[in-house]
Formats: C-alpha cells, sequence, structure tokens
C-alpha cells in the first residue's frame, strides 16, 4: 500500500523551449514514454525525437532527433517498444514504419565530482555506481504496406498488429520478420468479430500469454503456443487459444487499456467512461471473472460512479498491492489491489473548482490530464507524462510524485504492531503517539517522525524491499538489495555491516523480530542457497555474530513468528513448523517439528501466496493449530481433521489481515481474525468452526465495518481501528499541489454491541461492553449505538432493535446522559416515536434530579420546554433552579436563568432583549413561578453573604446578572446587613481571595487628603508598593485584585461602607479608608479594634498611618 507525500517533481529538457516559437517546427510535445524495469532506464518521444532518461538519478542520458527529410518520407513517432534486456528500442511511426535504436551503456560515468583536492561527497540512494552514460544508435528502419497500429515486447520478437490484412505480425530484433509466426485474426477461432482490429497488446509475465484490446472495446486473453513438430526442420506449429473476458456492452463499457497483475492473478480494464474493471483471471486456464470496479463517485452517494473521460494508463506496483490510473482529462487516482481509494486527484477540493473533475486553474499540468504513467523501480516515485488538452497544447515536462510504501505489503507478520510506519525513498515514517491511553481517540498528528537510513547502506542497497518493527515498537529493521540494519529508537543508533563483503554475500526474503532477535530468511549469493539465519539486536552485525544458520533446499517464499515457533513456506510446497529454543549462553536453536506439503491443495497458486501463519487456539499444542495461509487475496484456513488435511476459504479479497493478541482473555474478540478486502474489515471469530460447517464456500464474518481510509492496525484494548486517509491540499499562491497523511480512527465497539443485540446475545453484548466501560469515549460509543438504532426506517423490527439497545444501555450509569444526548442530536421529528420507547421526558427528568444529575436535567427539560405546555416547563424549570443552588451549582442554575428568561421573554444576562416570541400572555401561574423565581436567586445571594463566602457571592452574582451596588442597597434598607466580627471577616476575604498580607506600608506622598472617592490608578500605586505576591503570578494576582476593586466600588455606591473599610485596608489603600472614615467615624472603633487584634503587626502599623494621615488632613485642611 503506497501514500503520496510531498510536493511533485518536475523533469523536462528545457532546449525544446526554442522550438515552440517556430511555427514551422513539429510540435515538440511529448506524446508518449515507456520503461524498462531491470535497467531503471525509461524513455519519452515526442512527434520527430526520442529521450533516454534514468529513473535513479532523474536525469537525462541521450537523445536523438530525426531529420525533416526523414519525418516527411516516414511519418511521425507514435510508439516505443523496449526488448527484454532494455538494450534496444523500437519506435513505430504513423506511415508504417518501425526505427531500432541501440541502447548503449559506456565505462565512463556520466557525472562526477572534480576538486582541487581528495574530497569526501555522498551519493544519493541507490547512487553508488554513478550516473551511467548511455547513448542511442540508430540501426535499421522497416517499412510495411499497413499501418502499424500496436504492437508488445515479446522475448525473442516483437508481435505487432497490422492493419491490412488484420494480422498479428512476428518480427525479430534483429529486424527479420518472422512469416511463418505470424497470424491472422480470421484465422484465430476464439476471435469473434475479425474486422474489429486491435488497439493494444499487453504481456503477462507468463510466457506466450497475453491480452488484446480491440478498436471496439473488447478484451481478449490468449495464449500463443509454439511447438516444433520436428527438431531439425525449422517450421514451427502456432496454436492460438483464448476467450474474450470483457464484452463492451454499452457506450460504459468500452475498454481502453489493459494490465495484469501476476502477485494476485488479476487483470485490470480500463474504459471510456473513467470506470476500471478488476478481473480474476486463470492464465492456467484462460478464463476470468469480474471481482470488483473502481470508480470516482459521487458527492451525493458513494454507490454512483462520476463519469470521467477515458482511462489512458494503467499501472500495477511491483508487490501488486496498488494500482495508478490516469484520464486523459482529470489527473490521476491510486487504488489499493482490492479497491480503496488512497490518492485522487479528484478531491474535494479540485471538485469544488471543476465539477467535472478537471482543474484548470493550475500550473501543474496532470492534473488537466494525464497521457500515461508508470512505477519506477523501487516503487517510491510514480511518473506521469500530462496529456496534451485544449488546456494545454504543448507538454514538455514530466512530472514526478514521491510515495511512502506501507510496511504491512512488504512484511505480512499478522500482528497489529504498536505503531504505524511507512517506508520513503530514504527514510522511515514512525507514527510514535500510539499510547495504550484512553484519549487515543484524539491522537495528534504531529507524533509523526522520520528515521532516515544511514546513506552508507542506502547508496548501495536501495530500493529498501523489507521493514519489521519489533511488537513493542522500540526497534526497526530494513533489508534492501544486500544486508539488512538495523535501528533502535530508544538511543537513536543503527547498526550496519562493517564487512561490506558479507553485507553483499546474502539478499534478505523476509524477517521478523523475536525478543532480542532477528530471525530472517536470506538467499545466500556467493553459493547459490537459502538459508534462515539468527542476530542479536545486542551484538554487531558479521557473519561471525551469527547465533543460528540453517541452509534449505528450495526458496523460502514466506516466514512468521508465533509464541515460540517460527513457520516456514518454502517453493516446494512445503510448510515447516520450526521451534525457537534459547539458550544459556545466549544462543539459539530452531529445531524441526513438523512438516507437511500443500501438494494436496493444488488450487494454491505458490507464487500468489500473501502470507502464512498459525491461527492461535487456547490450550491446543502449536503442531495441532490450524494453518492460515493469505494467497490471490483469499484467506484460507488449513486444519487437520483425523488425520487429513482439510482447506476452507473464510474470506476473499483480502489484502492483508492481523489476529488480536491472547493476552485479554476476557474480550470476545481474542483470537479475532481482522481481514481488511478493500472496503472495510471483516472480523471472523472462531474460524474453525466455521470451516467445519463447510469446506467448500466462503463463510460469512461475524462483522464487517467499512472504512473511509485505509487501516494499518487494530488497537483492541482501545476498541478502534486506526489507519490513514490522503489529503490533497492546494496552494494557489504558490501553483502547487501538496499530498498530506491524515490519521484516521474507527471505533468499532458500539458495532460489535449491536451486532450482539441483534443475534439476541444480550449475555455477549454485556460482557464486551463492560470490558470498555472504562474508556472515557464509552459513553459516546453507546450515544452512537443509539443513534444508529433511532435512524432506521421505523418499522416493528427497527422498534424492536431499539428497545433492546436501550435495554441494553440501562444497564450503565450515564445511560439517563447517554439517551438524552443522543435525543438532542436527533431531529425533532422523532422525539415522539423515540420517547414512548425510551420513557416519558418527565419521568426521566425526575430520575435526574433524584440522582444529583443536574447537567443531565437541564438537558431533559430543554426536551420537555419543547413537548410540553410552558407551565409545566415553568414548574420543572424552577425546582431545578432550587436544586442547583443548594448543591451550590452555579453554573446549571445560570443555564436555567437563562432559559427562563427566554421563556419569559424578559431580560437576557447580557441585559439583550430576546425577540418576543409569537405566544398567549403569561397566565397568573407562570407569573408566579417567575416570582418564585427570581426570590430563590435572591435568597441565595443574601445567604452567601451572611455566612461570608463573599467571592462566591461574586460569581454567583456575575453568573445571575445581580447588580450588586444595587443589590446592597436594597439589602442594607430591608436586612440591615451588618458584619458583626470584623476581625473573622477580615480573615476570611484573604483565605477566598488568596490575597497576601501585607509585608510593608505603603508609601504616602501626598498628604493632603480628599475626602472624594480616589481613583483605581491611585489606589492601585498605593497598593502595589506594599503587597508583594507569594508565589502566585502576576496575572493571577491582577486578576484577583480586579476582583477585589470591583467588590470595593460596589460596596461603596451600594452604601455598605463596613464591607468597603475591609477591603481598602487589604489593598492598603490609604485614600479609600480615610475617604471612608471620614464619611462613617462611628466605624472607627471597630476597624481599630480588629485591626489591633490581628497578629499581622503591618496592620497595626497601618492604623497608625491613617491616624496620621487624619491628622495632616484636618492640619492642612
Amino acid at each position: 500500500m503506497l501514500i503520496a507525500v510531498g510536493t511533485p517533481r518536475i523533469l523536462t529538457e528545457r532546449k525544446l523551449q526554442s522550438n515552440i516559437t517556430n511555427s514551422n517546427a513539429i510540435n515538440p510535445t511529448l506524446i508518449t514514454f515507456a520503461h524498462h524495469i531491470k535497467t531503471a532506464l525509461f524513455a519519452t518521444l515526442s512527434a520527430n525525437t526520442l529521450f533516454l532518461w534514468s529513473c535513479k538519478p532523474q536525469i537525462l542520458l541521450a537523445k536523438v532527433s530525426r531529420a525533416e527529410q526523414s519525418i516527411k518520407q516516414e511519418g511521425l513517432n507514435t510508439t516505443i517498444l523496449w526488448n527484454q534486456y532494455g538494450d534496444q528500442i523500437v519506435v513505430l511511426t504513423n506511415r508504417g514504419f518501425v526505427h531500432f535504436y541501440q541502447v548503449i551503456e559506456q565505462d565512463a560515468p556520466m557525472l562526477d565530482f572534480v576538486f582541487s583536492s581528495p574530497h569526501h561527497y555522498a551519493k544519493g540512494p541507490g547512487e553508488a555506481k554513478g550516473t551511467p552514460q548511455f547513448y542511442l544508435r540508430f540501426n535499421i528502419s522497416l517499412e510495411f504496406d499497413s499501418i502499424i497500429n500496436c504492437g508488445v515486447s515479446l522475448k525473442s520478437e516483437l508481435l505487432l498488429f497490422v492493419n491490412e490484412p488484420p494480422s498479428l505480425l512476428s518480427i525479430g530484433w534483429d529486424g527479420e520478420v518472422n512469416v511463418k509466426l505470424t497470424s491472422f485474426l480470421k484465422l484465430l477461432d476464439f476471435y469473434i468479430d475479425p474486422t474489429d482490429g486491435i488497439s493494444q497488446i499487453v504481456e503477462s509475465n507468463e510466457s506466450g500469454k497475453v491480452a488484446l484490446v480491440t478498436s471496439k472495446g473488447w478484451v481478449y486473453l490468449c495464449h500463443r503456443k509454439i511447438q516444433m513438430l520436428n527438431p531439425f526442420d525449422n517450421d514451427p506449429k502456432i496454436t492460438w487459444t483464448g476467450c474474450c473476458i470483457h464484452r463492451a456492452t454499452d457506450d460504459q463499457t468500452i475498454a481502453s487499456t489493459v494490465a495484469f497483475n501476476s502477485c494476485f492473478s488479476l487483470m485490470a480494464v480500463g474504459t471510456n467512461t473513467g470506470i476500471t474493471f478488476i478481473y480474476e483471471v486463470s492464465l492456467k486456464d484462460l478464463t476470468a471473472k469480474l471481482s470488483h470496479q473502481l470508480f470516482i463517485s459521487q458527492q451525493s452517494s458513494k454507490r454512483i460512479p462520476l463519469k470521467l473521460s477515458p482511462v489512458t494508463s494503467l499501472s500495477w506496483s511491483a508487490d501488486g498491492y496498488t494500482l495508478a490510473v490516469s484520464w486523459i482529462y482529470g489527473g490521476f487516482a491510486v487504488w489499493s489491489v482490492y479497491g480503496s481509494l488512497l490518492t485522487s486527484t479528484i478531491c474535494e477540493d479540485t471538485f469544488m473548482d471543476a465539477p467535472d473533475g478537471i482543474l484548470t486553474d493550475t500550473e501543474e499540468a496532470f492534473f488537466t490530464g494525464v497521457q500515461s504513467l508508470f512505477w519506477a523501480p523501487g516503487t517510491h516515485d510514480l511518473f506521469l507524462l500530462p496529456a496534451s488538452t485544449y488546456q494545454n497544447e504543448i507538454v514538455l515536462d514530466i512530472y514526478v510524485i514521491g510515495f511512502a510504501k506501507s510496511s504491512i505489503s512488504s512484511s505480512q507478520c499478522n500482528q497489529s504492531s504498536k505503531n504505524i510506519s511507512l517506508i520513503g525513498s530514504d527514510k522511515i515514517l514512525i507514527y510514535d503517539g500510539m499510547q495504550a491511553d484512553d484519549s487515543v481517540v484524539g491522537m495528534d498528528p504531529l507524533n509523526w517522525s522520520a528515521i532516515h537510513i544511514p546513506n552508507m547502506y542506502l547508496t548501495v542497497n536501495w530500493p529498501i524491499r523489507h521493514i519489521c518493527t519489533s511488537t513493542n515498537g522500540q526497534f526497526i529493521a530494513v533489508a534492501g538489495k544486500h544486508g539488512f540494519a538495523h535501528y533502535n529508537c530508544a538511543n537513536g543508533k543503527w547498526k550496519l555491516f562493517g564487512n561490506e563483503h558479507q553485507e553483499n554475500g546474502f539478499r534478505v526474503t523476509g524477517m521478523h523480530w523475536y525478543k532480542s532477535y532477528i530471525i530472517l530468511s536470506c538467499e545466500n549469493l556467493y553459493n547459490d542457497s537459502y538459508e534462515i539465519r539468527v542476530y542479536s539486536r545486542e551484538s554487531k552485525l558479521d557473519d561471525s555474530m551469527i547465533l543460528f544458520s540453517k541452509t534449505l533446499l528450495t526458496e523460502i517464499l514466506s516466514i512468521n513468528v508465533s509464541d515460540d515457533f517460527l513457520l516456514i513456506l518454502v517453493k516446494a510446497g512445503t510448510i515447516q513448523s520450526h521451534e525457537i529454543i534459547c539458550m544459556e549462553d545466549d544462543k539459539i536453536q530452531l529445531i524441526l517439528r513438523q512438516e507437511f506439503s500443500l501438494e494436496s491443495f493444488p488450487e494454491f497458486n505458490q507464487k500468489c501466496i500473501q502470507g502464512v501463519c498459525r491461527y492461535p487456539l487456547m490450550n491446543v499444542a502449536y503442531e495441532n493449530r490450524p494453518i492460515i495461509i493469505l494467497e490471490n487475496g483469499r484467506l484460507n484456513l488449513i486444519w487437520e481433521d483425523n488425520g487429513k488435511w482439510k482447506a476452507s476459504i473464510l474470506a476473499t479479497r483480502v489484502e492483508h489481515f492481523w489476529i488480536s493478541s491472547q493476552d485479554n482473555k476476557e474480550n470476545s474478540l481474542t483470537s479475532a481474525i481482522w481481514a481488511f478486502d478493500g472496503n472495510g474489515v471483516q472480523i471472523l471469530v472462531e474460524p474453525l468452526a466455521m470451516a467445519n460447517t463447510s469446506s467448500t464456500s466462503t463463510h460469512k464474518p461475524i462483522f464487517n465495518m467499512i472504512l473511509d481510509f485505509y487501516p494499518f492496525m487494530v488497537m483492541l484494548d482501545q476498541g478502534v481501528l486506526v489507519g490513514i486517509k490522503q489529503q490533497l491540499t492546494m496552494n494557489k499562491a504558490l501553483s502547487i499541489s501538496q499530498f498530506n497523511t491524515d490519521l484516521k480512527t474507527h471505533l468499532f465497539v458500539h458495532l460489535i454491541i449491536s451486532d450482539f443485540l441483534h443475534h439476541k446475545n444480550v449475555q455477549g453484548a454485556l460482557a464486551f461492553g463492560k470490558y470498555y466501560q472504562h474508556l472515557n469515549y464509552f459513553n459516546h460509543a453507546l450515544e452512537m449505538m443509539l443513534h444508529n438504532a433511532l435512524e432506521e426506517d421505523s418499522s416493528i423490527e427497527a422498534d424492536n432493535a431499539l428497545v433492546s439497545v436501550v435495554e441494553f444501555i440501562n444497564q450503565f450509569p450515564k445511560s439517563l446522559e447517554i439517551i438524552v444526548n443522543c435525543a438532542r442530536k436527533s431531529e425533532m421529528a422523532l422525539w415522539p416515536r423515540f420517547f414512548s420507547l425510551v420513557g416519558d421526558p418527565k419521568i426521566l427528568y425526575q430520575k435526574s434530579l433524584d440522582c444529583g444529575l443536574l447537567g443531565v436535567a437541564t438537558s431533559y427539560l430543554i426536551i420537555i420546554q419543547t413537548l410540553e405546555p410552558l407551565s409545566v416547563s415553568s414548574q420543572l424549570a424552577i425546582q431545578l433552579l432550587d436544586k442547583s443552588l443548594q448543591s451550590n451549582d452555579f453554573e446549571t442554575g445560570s443555564e436555567l436563568y437563562r432559559f427562563l428568561r427566554s421563556i419569559f421573554d424578559a431580560e437576557t444576562p447580557t441585559g439583550k432583549t430576546q425577540p418576543q416570541s409569537p405566544r398567549e400572555s403569561l397566565t397568573a401561574q407562570e407569573r408566579s413561578n417567575m416570582l418564585f423565581f427570581e426570590t430563590l436567586i435572591q435568597n441565595k445571594a443574601r445567604s452567601l453573604v451572611l455566612v461570608g463566602r463573599f467571592r462566591e457571592f461574586l460569581k454567583f452574582s456575575s453568573m445571575f446578572s445581580i447588580a450588586i451596588s444595587h443589590w446592597l442597597k436594597q439589602e442594607r434598607r430591608s436586612t440591615k446587613l451588618l458584619i458583626v466580627n470584623w476581625l473573622e471577616t477580615l480573615t476570611k476575604l484573604h483565605d477566598q481571595f488568596s490575597w497576601p498580607y501585607p509585608t510593608e506600608l505603603p508609601i504616602v506622598n501626598n498628604p493632603r487628603i480628599d475626602t472624594s472617592y480616589p481613583s483605581i490608578d491611585a489606589r492601585r500605586r498605593h497598593s502595589q508598593m506594599s503587597v508583594t505576591p507569594s508565589k502566585s503570578s502576576k496575572k493571577e494576582v491582577s486578576r484577583r485584585e480586579a476582583e477585589l476593586r470591583l467588590f470595593l466600588a460596589a460596596c461603596n455606591e451600594g452604601e455598605f461602607p463596613e464591607m468597603g473599610l475591609l477591603l481598602a485596608t487589604m489593598l492598603l489603600d490609604v485614600d479609600c479608608c480615610i475617604s471612608v472614615l471620614n464619611l462613617y467615624p462611628d466605624l472607627f472603633q471597630l476597624w481599630e479594634a480588629a485591626l489591633l487584634s490581628s497578629k499581622h503587626k503591618v496592620y497595626h502599623d497601618y492604623v497608625n498611618l491613617i491616624k496620621n494621615s487624619s491628622a495632616n488632613k484636618q492640619a492642612n485642611p
């Protein structure tokens, strides 16, 4: 699986720009390109020029241009064909000419650094040999009387289709026409319409097997067999067999191009409407059946394809897990093998600007359309050749998009790791934010870290073919062309082979971590043998440090480690089980315990086996456990029954799978198989019991989850699937695109519970739910389950499902909260049906109130206000307000305050008037309720002041919009608010506001004291000189001082001088204290007695300061 990363790169030959201005010059637009996998070369073609490029490094190596006379006589270039060895190129023209070019490599490098003195420099990945120098040499030209539509390069010949007469013509690479190997379409028995020409010929990896795409859009799968009847006679017999696997029944299914996937036995067929059909093919029997379709869905429905332009090119990745598709208009897309959309140029950003999927306001030409594409060796780069469309008449650039490869496709370990790893061209991307906590749903996208692979290893051994991460995610091993290296995430250090000769002596074909050991299968390149090797991560990498080595006779296809056993599948179709025994002297032994052959299962294609492992059965010996084989996307279970091995298909179209750990035996999904099929994850529980029911049919999973992202791991203890979804962002200012990765999660707890309830397994649902009850988001999961049940179509069956869900939720303590949250997030039209099943909202409200769940009761009250008359909701609101005030839940009380104010069309807490709602005038009962509501608030405010909870009084007044000064005036006149114990009140103020006691007296600069109320700025200057904050921050001190100043001003305005005097004293506000004492001289003795009784000496001195300041005022009137 591949994920696009970064921004596209551009390759171009800039000298072409000069030809554009000449109107008589031939159009220099690049019309096609073709690559050669083994040599990492590719060629591009314009109407008159052939270019030779290198994929690594990405530079132009050579070019050859045809003369103007050659163009007039022999026509324009149309097609490129490589031979099998990469040393010859054939170019077809539009007038029936075939040009042969020889690709010649020279010994001297093309590019080299020259320094004045010896200088060390590092080369790029895979560039150890430097840049080889190539040149193109024209050999011969062949002319045919008929137009050549297309051709294909075979091992020893070219197979071309000519129009007159319609035939498949064979030409040797020496230019000799093989007349005896030429076949006429009318002589092919399987070819339905001989007048229907061929537009494309594609060869499969198996010799002689080709696909033919006709002009009418039909596709034939055929085999050409050449037999020499007499070894002494050069007269071969040609036999063609085949069948039509894709018929164009309408304009929607006209085929335009095809591509083989030998790793999964698939063939992709692109059509004129942008849809790609994927067929399962049997090259042995030449049969095919439709597997699935790939298309960009419409925004309104994922099942309806968006009509696009014809598919121009298809390219499978080397491992067969990824398919790239391009369109003549609209760009390209990348899918996983069984249909998960990974990357696309048609997304929300581009679709909004261009409803037809064609983006026109970008300088990156591949958004407009792509003529051809291919994967470079290593599958880290996708090369795109933009199409010459009405938006881009001249195409000179080749775009290269970088991709990172998932470790899942390089190593089917079948165990869910604790992190996500992607292999880039020169680095490993690790998401190390997977911690086993309850906040996994809110994973931070910034937890991606890049681990650069040592250039010393990468220069010679690029590309990286295998990556393996330890179960704890702390150790990573990688392997390229030769040898391997491993990395310690704790100390950030790599370990490499010190001996280059030893590193180049073997090629890794698979590897796994086992405790502190690395077990790998490899090919010994020095003696052409196959081995199992074991290294220790603590020791240096050297042949002398190999802990165990075993030579096998045949190639090793797959290995897997589970428990203390190593499972090996070799090419001969034999499965071996080795027990891993750790010795006391840090040595290790592999002892063969079991071996059996797959010869009794001829349906298995050994070339298409993606993974093999043992299924963990509790209390069953390892040798007796079933074997799981992933082959051609089919998940097979092999088990022994009465001494005979049997096989059964558990699931199809599986890209990869995990098996849950056996550590959590209380979870019903322990040892479950999680199989990803391109659209979602199938969960298979007790596969052996499923297989025993029938050994020939495909079994239904216990559950199937549809996903909109590609899953990478199962976090069973957290109840989520974690994966990646591609994000394409457009920077219109710079006219570039950026491919990013977006981490996604999918909660599956509620889905599994719903499935249990659907099958009437209530006990299983309860056991499963209680396992996840400790999660922070468990209530959210139950809420989602209830909402899904509510949103189903109204029917008796749906009602029964909803009832069972409600009964299940009532088993948990947060059921009342879950029900009301679900109701508030649902449409009001569903409320009557919903509450008829879950219960009367008034009863649920009363239960919440009795349980002290005031916030939940408030939510129910909002629903009741909608469903019931105003008199009912207002009465319940007063009841809830009384309860919230008694429990000092001011936040809930303030919400009720705003709620009731809105009901009675009164003033809101912010002082703004709500618009009048069309309803009848208030009844006497409603007015009485409103009066009682105001009385409750007034009584609570009074009680807070009387008991000395002054800071809570300020908070309460703010939340309920009480004008403190006005309220104090009324209270002073009605209840005569007084301070009985001045010292106690002063102490409470210090404690409640966390205000420090003074350490020094303020500096009084102006002896003249004004009896008017001083400004806040003046008082702040005095207080800042005298009060030193303790450990609190200055910001916190400033906030508390603002509260005290607010309270002081309200007390002075509200005619509460006793409290004002104490607040001014706390703030050491000399001006304010003298002003209050001058206005209320009777308070002086009470104030003085309180301060002199304080244990803080500064307050004693402060009394004298006030006396002296008053005396100075009298002396200087």
